[in-house]
């Protein structure tokens, strides 16, 4: 018997992100839906959007929506003459992707991409802890809301 371990935070899956470490794989987000809006003659291309570092992670709805696999930052609003690794250090200078500077992810030496993978993880496991920390807080105010209103309708009866 074999349990696996299913983090989710929202859309973004921990089995999902483990894959999106490799270039084709992102690549792979963009074209297999085809519903990507910047397939040729612009600087929007699936392969300048992979090699930037992100995978598509859109919609009908949002058809131009995309994410860094190690900062999890959500990009859209794509123009075809944005470029994307420029527009990822713009927005995400502290991304340590774009940090790294390189211009292929071919370029990168083993360990570096297992750092990558590392600050990944911990972006990943930050998002879910601050998630699950505001859902409880904002559980936690909602019952001390009712709790009030409670002891308020008594002390109205008792009085």
């Amino acid at each position: 018997m074999t349990t696996e371990l299913t983090l989710k935070l929202d859309d973004i899956h921990f089995n999902v992100l483990s894959e999106m470490v490799y270039e084709e794989n992102r690549l792979s987000t963009f074209l297999k839906n085809r519903q990507w809006p910047f397939l040729e003659d612009c600087n929007c291309t699936p392969e300048k959007m992979a090699t930037a570092g992100f995978y598509w992670c859109g919609s009908e709805s949002q058809p131009d929506l995309v994410r860094c696999f190690v900062c999890l930052k959500d990009f859209e609003g794509w123009e075809p003459n944005d470029i994307p690794k420029g527009e990822h250090k713009r927005l995400s200078p502290q991304c340590p992707y774009v940090k790294l500077g390189k211009d292929d992810q071919e370029n990168c030496t083993v360990k570096e991409m297992m750092e990558l993978c590392q600050k990944s993880l911990i972006n990943f496991i930050e998002k879910v802890f601050n998630t699950q920390v505001e859902q409880y807080t904002n559980l936690a105010k909602e019952i001390s809301n009712k709790l009030e209103f409670l002891g308020e309708s008594n002390m109205d009866v008792s009085d």
